[in-house]
Parts: C-alpha cells; structure tokens; sequence
C-alpha cells in the first residue's frame, strides 16, 4: 500500500524518473523533462520529488555536473527478475506516446494498480476477435506472454480506490480517462459477472507529435510565467 500513500503528484513522476534508469539504478532526468513528460508543472515536479523521500526503494541526492551546476541523482532498488509477481515492466512508449502526460492525477493513480493486479489468461487472449497473434504452440507459453499486448484487469472498484489511494468514485472517472487515452479498454464481463478491463501494457495508439509539442511548449511558458 505504499503506492497508495504517495502524493498525486508522485505518482505521477516515479515511472518517468524509474524508466530512465540505467543497469545500476540511477537516474538522472532533469525537472523539465520530468514535467513534459508527467504532464504535471515544474512547481510540482519539485513536490512530487519531496513526497518520494522515504519511499522504499527510492533515494535522491545532489551532484556537480562537469558544467558546476548542481543537479539531482536518483537511485531506484528493483527486485530481482527471477523473483517473479514482485514486479512488471512500464514500458517507455507510455511516456514518450502521450499517454500518460495526457492522464489526469487519478488516472496515474489507478494505472499502475490495474497493471498490478492484471493477469495473462491465454484462452481469453487468443479468443478475441481481434487478436492477430495466434501461431504459438501449446508449449511456448513463456514466448507468449513476453510478447502479449495486454492483461486483463477484474478486480473490484473499490479495492481498486484502496490500492491507487483515490476516492471511489474517482475510480469510475479514471477508467474512462484511462480508455481515452488508450491504456485500458472495455471487456465486457465475465461469467460470474465481473467487469473486465483489458490493460494495455504498450498502448494500441499515441498522441499526435505536434500536438503534445504545443501543449508542451504552453506548459513550459505558463512555468516561466
């Protein structure tokens, strides 16, 4: 639950600043960086970096460039990757294709829960009518869910709320943030009647380049304002 207990804006920066890790952990986006690609202002990337002290795994300290400006070093603790279910892969598209930058607060919130929760069901996958993948043998199981697109998501709304840290029904506006911008979509419901969502793990479609361009260009000049 220590997602849950972050700060808005937090979380929206921790996957931008863990998807520029190199091997050893560390990072080292600027701030602009961090804000043209969390979508959040400069003013709350700095409070978004305050409220990740303390969080596990997660450290922050100061250096000298070669230039002699001071700049911030981060270092992220991943678990290993033989340890299976103690981690999953956010996969740099997302930042770089808009999607998230174009979220709201609360949809970045309830993402990365989706994807916790999330679970590879083959039957299911393959059975989709727009499934174009459907070559692999019944035992390449392990090349199949390298290479699967999405997950399937059922868990409860209001679990869903606990685990993001958002009210209930921020849950329901975050969804449709959520399949708006391409990371989640509709899958109807279950046999026993259970909402399912398919979570995207690369989203199907990005936002325009020149679109997001602009809308970064008027963020940056509101921060220079």
């Amino acid at each position: 639950m220590n997602w849950a207990l972050l700060p808005k804006s937090s979380k929206g920066i921790l996957p931008v600043i863990a998807c520029h890790c190199n091997e050893s952990g560390e990072s080292f986006p600027g701030e602009q960086t961090i804000a043209a690609l969390s979508g959040w202002t400069d003013k709350k990337v700095r409070e978004g970096i305050n409220g990740l002290v303390g969080f596990p795994g997660f450290e922050v300290a100061y250096y000298v460039t070669k230039r002699g400006r001071r700049a911030k070093r981060y270092k992220m603790t991943f678990p290993p990757e033989h340890e299976k279910g103690r981690s999953f892969f956010f996969h740099k598209i997302i930042l770089d294709g808009g999607n998230w930058r174009e979220l709201r607060p609360v949809s970045q919130a309830l993402y990365p829960v989706m994807r916790y929760f999330g679970y590879f069901d083959q039957d299911i996958y393959f059975g989709q009518e727009d499934s174009e993948e459907n070559s692999f043998g019944p035992d390449e199981f392990d090349l199949m869910f390298k290479s699967r697109k999405w997950d399937l998501c059922e868990a409860e709304v209001s679990t869903m709320a606990d685990y993001a840290g958002i009210k209930r029904p921020s849950v329901y506006t975050a969804l449709t943030d959520l399949e708006k911008n391409f990371l989640i979509k509709d899958a109807g419901t279950n046999d026993e009647g259970a909402r399912w969502w398919r979570v995207y793990l690369t989203p199907p479609s990005y936002w325009n380049r020149a679109y997001l361009n602009k809308k970064i260009i008027r963020q940056a000049y509101k921060n220079d304002v």
